[in-house]
């Protein structure tokens, strides 16, 4: 349950800088008052498009984190490069316990 947790990763692609209709829909509809929420997104060149920006006023009682993005186009050639900048991420962050 949502209760049971205090940080919440949402993980989307963004298209043409926005978050799937789908979590528009969640967020207008699941109460995410007081939790932490971590974007971590991928992306063909835009990186969040703003939609931390949605996700906050959304959910104006959470607390919107600095989230984690991923060039798509380079993630084919680079997924190590990538699955390091995604630990480095979630240690710098007190995430990864």
């Amino acid at each position: 349950m949502i209760t049971d947790v205090d940080t919440v990763f949402l993980v989307y692609p963004i298209w043409w800088y926005k978050m799937p209709m789908a979590l528009y829909s969640l967020l207008e509809q699941v109460d995410f008052s007081g939790k932490n929420i971590v974007p971590v997104v991928g992306h063909g060149g835009s990186r969040l498009g703003g939609t931390d920006k949605d996700i906050q006023q959304l959910q104006p009682q959470a607390n919107v984190k600095n989230g984690f993005e991923a060039y798509l186009h380079k993630t084919v050639r680079a997924e190590p490069e990538v699955e390091k900048r995604l630990a480095k991420f979630l240690t710098e962050n007190g995430y990864n316990k």
